[in-house]
Parts: structure tokens; C-alpha cells; sequence
């Protein structure tokens, strides 16, 4: 399991995965390996009954979380908008309200930038001077 920060350019809808890959996007293609004990929180907050919140119109993801089988192969995904609540996920099983605010302290755990607005993802991108933008 490996988090992803990606579509520093803010594009509406970006899925996290073309056509199979990750995204061009993605700042740091090797992403954030979760431990065991965070792969273990990560899956109750995308499983299970949670309270009910609000989400705003848009769907502007920042940030994702692949999941990878024992050969490397990707088999699943969560993709997140912080800024408006949403999220997506690979799973047709996958419960309607996730925990959100478990995902934003996990993602922000793992030195992920969880920024206050769309321009701020680009101005990251700009500061690196280049696509890629290494974990601090």
C-alpha cells in the first residue's frame, strides 16, 4: 500500500490511474509505503459505517492510495478531495461515507502537503521547478 500526492495542476475529476498506470501527475511515482498498523487504519476509515458529512460540488483530488498485490500489480485505489470531502474508490463495495478526517490525519502522518486551495498545489508544483515534488 502506497500514498500518493498527484494533479498538482488542480484538473477537475483526475483519476489517480490511466488506463492501468498512475497518472502522470503523481509528484513521487515510489509514493509513501504505509505500515502495517497504518494500512490497518487506513482500511477502517474506507470500510464500515461513519457518521454522515457534507461534500462540496467539486472533485478536485489531491491525494491517493493505491493498493498493490504481492507482485507489485496495482488491484485497488482511493482517491481523495480534502478540500471538498469527496472521494472515490475502486471498490464497488465500498460504503458510502468514509471516514475523512482519519484519512486527513493519516495523509497529513505521512508528510503528504494537504494544502488550503487548489492555486496552492500549483504554486508546490512550480516551487519544485519541475513535475516531481519530493517528500519532505
Amino acid at each position: 500500500m502506497r500514498a500518493f500526492l498527484y494533479n498538482l495542476d488542480s484538473k477537475d475529476s483526475l483519476p489517480i490511474l490511466q488506463s492501468g498506470q498512475l497518472d502522470q501527475s503523481v509528484a513521487d511515482t515510489k509514493g509513501v509505503i504505509l505500515t502495517d498498523a497504518q494500512v490497518s487504519r487506513l482500511l477502517a476509515a474506507v470500510t464500515g459505517n461513519h457518521s454522515d458529512h457534507g461534500v462540496a460540488g467539486c472533485y478536485i483530488p489531491h491525494h491517493a492510495y493505491v493498493f498493490y498485490n504481492k507482485r507489485q500489480r496495482i488491484v485497488g485505489w482511493v482517491e481523495l478531495c480534502f478540500g471538498c470531502m469527496n472521494y472515490h474508490a475502486s471498490s464497488p463495495n465500498a460504503p458510502r461515507v468514509f471516514d475523512v478526517s482519519s484519512l486527513l490525519d493519516l495523509t497529513k502522518e505521512l508528510g503528504l502537503p494537504v494544502l488550503n486551495k487548489d492555486t496552492d498545489y500549483s504554486t508546490l508544483k512550480v516551487k519544485s521547478g519541475s513535475p516531481a515534488v519530493e517528500r519532505r
